[in-house]
Order: structure tokens, then C-alpha cells, then sequence
């Protein structure tokens, strides 16, 4: 097998060979048309001659004689034939001419879309179309926006039920207040009255039966010693509106009770116990406590608010 350098150097030889055969072709035709006879050609002849005779293309001479012009001719005229051939020039080896890169195929443009005009059946269904999305969205708009309204009429009589309601409430309330007020004013003025009716009792007098100025019972027998008392009472800043009198059970003894008690937010005594006393009697302090019990009096913000209550037995 051949060896890619051997195919190269036979490939340039013959090249060469090639070149040489052309280049030898081109000068034996060109030899061969200069040995033409110039009166074979059309045109004007050409005159060869002594200085000062050369004819130029184009430009009439003189009309010679045959037998001079002969003459001249045949003395003038070199024999082509006789002179040898120049051998042909060599020419240099040329380069093989590299092969020509391929060029980089264009890409295809895309096809343009072919524009055809519609037809009159195309175009009246594609307006019944728009038409017809016209027509269903004015109703969509027309049913959206009759549903707003009945909402917002529902929404406004709601509301007014809920102002006349607030204001039905607020009118009960403001009745049950005001009737609230009128009783707890006509059961202070009760307890007034009857405040005022016990501090009206005889002076010192607890509401036990006084006995007879020679009795010492508690029924007022004849020969019994009766009793007077006083009392007072403090819780805070307080108003008394009722305080109950004792009833001087025991007639036989006296002294002073100081009762201890809690008094609520309404006014009315919760807890009652004997904080002191100067007398050893059980009737008189079970007296004063059950009379502390029954007393009342003026409203306050504190629901346990401390007080006393100090009762005075004295015998007459």
C-alpha cells in the first residue's frame, strides 16, 4: 500500500505534467496564428518596410507598383519556417489550491401565513358571536348589580332593626332604672318615717314594758322597776336610716353593749356580735344583738363595711 506522502508527491508531478503539456499547447497555437498570411485576414495590410515607410493601421499610403511591392515584400518577408520553435518556458510549480471551506447552510425562513379574506358567512358568524357574548355579559352585569342592591337593602333593614332594637333596650333600661330609683326612694322615706318614729318613742326608753314604780317585772307588775336606755351608731361616713331598740328583757340588770357589726352596699347589717359589755346578762346582750340585726342604714360602695353599735341599760 502506498504511502500518503507517495500519493502527494505523484499527485504534485502530474500537476505539474499538466501544466507543462497546457503551457506547450498555448505557445504552438500562438506560434502557428503569427505565422498566418496578414492578407488572409481582413482589414488593411500591414507594411513592413525601410524606415520612414511604416504604414499604421487606418491611415492610407501611397499606391506602389506591383513590381516594387513584390519586390519589397519578398526582400522584407522572413521565412517562418525555417526559424527554429523556441522551446517553452518552464513554469514554476504552483501550489495546489486548498479545497474551498463548504458554506454554512442559510437557515430556512419560516413560510409567511397566507392572508385570505374571509367570506361572508365567516363574518357574519364571527358578529352573531360578539354578539351574543355582548348580550350574555349586559345580563351577567345587570343580574350582578340586582344582587348588590337586594343585599344592600337587606343590610340597611338589618340595621335598622338592630338601631330600633338597641333603642327598645336602652328605653327598658332607662324605664327600670328610673324604677328602681322611685322604689329605693319610697323605702328610704319609709325607713325615715319609721326612724323618725322611733326616736319619737319616749326619751331612753329601749321599747321594753316599763314596769310599775313598785314592779320588777318584765310583764309590768305592780311593784316592777322599769328602764331607760340610749344608742348609738357608727359605721364610716354613713347615714342612719333605722335603728332598732332593744328590748330591756332582763330588769334587773343595766349596763353598756358595745355591738359589733358589718353593714353591705344596699345598707343592711350582715354580721352582728357583742364587742363589749359591762354587764354579765344574757338577755340584754342577746337584746342589743338582735336589735343591731334589724337596724339599717344609708348605701355605700363598700359591701362589708365595718361598724358599731353602743347600747346604754339603765335601770330607774
Amino acid at each position: 500500500m502506498e504511502s500518503p506522502r507517495k500519493r502527494k508527491t505523484l499527485a504534485v508531478v502530474l500537476s505539474l505534467a499538466i501544466h507543462a503539456a497546457l503551457i506547450a499547447l498555448l505557445a504552438i497555437l500562438t506560434l502557428t496564428a503569427a505565422e498566418r498570411d496578414p492578407q488572409d485576414e481582413d482589414g488593411i495590410p500591414v507594411l513592413l518596410g525601410e524606415a520612414g515607410n511604416t504604414a499604421e493601421w487606418g491611415t492610407p499610403q501611397q499606391p506602389a507598383t506591383p513590381s516594387s511591392t513584390q519586390e519589397s515584400a519578398e526582400a522584407t518577408e522572413p521565412d517562418v519556417s525555417s526559424e527554429p520553435t523556441p522551446p517553452p518556458t518552464p513554469t514554476p510549480p504552483t501550489k495546489p489550491t486548498p479545497p474551498t471551506p463548504p458554506a454554512k447552510p442559510t437557515p430556512a425562513q419560516p413560510a409567511k401565513p397566507v392572508i385570505t379574506q374571509p367570506d361572508e358567512a365567516t363574518i357574519a358568524a364571527e358578529k352573531a358571536r360578539k354578539e351574543r357574548e355582548a348580550k350574555a355579559k349586559a345580563e351577567a352585569e345587570q343580574k350582578k348589580k340586582a344582587e348588590n342592591e337586594r343585599k344592600a337593602r337587606e343590610e340597611a333593614a338589618r340595621k335598622e332593626r338592630e338601631e330600633a332594637e338597641r333603642k327598645a333596650k336602652a328605653e327598658k333600661e332607662r324605664k327600670a332604672r328610673e324604677e328602681a330609683a322611685r322604689k329605693a326612694a319610697e323605702k328610704k322615706a319609709r325607713e325615715e318615717a319609721a326612724a323618725a318614729a322611733a326616736n319619737s318613742r319616749v326619751s331612753g326608753a329601749f321599747g321594753g314594758k316599763s314596769g310599775a314604780p313598785t314592779g320588777n317585772a318584765n310583764a309590768g307588775a305592780p311593784t316592777g322597776v322599769g328602764g331607760t336606755g340610749t344608742a348609738q351608731a357608727k359605721v364610716g361616713s354613713r347615714r342612719v336610716v333605722y335603728l332598732a331598740t332593744p328590748n330591756y328583757a332582763d330588769q334587773t340588770s343595766e349596763g353598756t353593749i358595745v355591738v359589733s357589726i358589718i353593714v353591705n352596699s344596699a345598707g343592711r347589717v350582715t354580721s352582728a356580735t357583742v364587742q363589749s359589755a359591762t354587764t354579765t346578762s344574757t338577755s340584754l346582750r342577746n337584746a342589743a344583738i338582735a336589735a343591731a340585726r334589724q337596724s339599717s342604714f344609708s348605701a355605700g360602695e363598700n359591701n362589708a363595711e365595718a361598724g358599731t353599735i353602743t347600747y346604754r341599760f339603765k335601770l330607774k
